[in-house]
């Protein structure tokens, strides 16, 4: 919570306008918010992160079937 973001039940519109909110008003929580994210995005979903991911799931394919070229 307010690392990357907040988990909102997005029925709650109270809510999400009382974070929106929060979000306008404290532009150091905004700039945590947006780096977090950023970093998260980066570690998890950068095209090098995925080819690694995709790599290792074909190695291990591969060693389960007997294939280990």
């Amino acid at each position: 919570e307010g690392e990357t973001g907040f988990a909102i039940d997005p029925a709650d519109h109270a809510a999400i306008a009382a974070r929106v909110t929060s979000l306008v008003e404290d532009p150091a929580l905004l700039a945590r918010c947006k780096a977090g994210a950023a970093r998260l995005y980066a570690e998890r979903y950068a095209v090098e992160r995925i080819a690694d991911n995709l790599a290792e799931s074909a190695r291990i394919a591969m060693e389960k079937a007997g294939n280990t070229a």
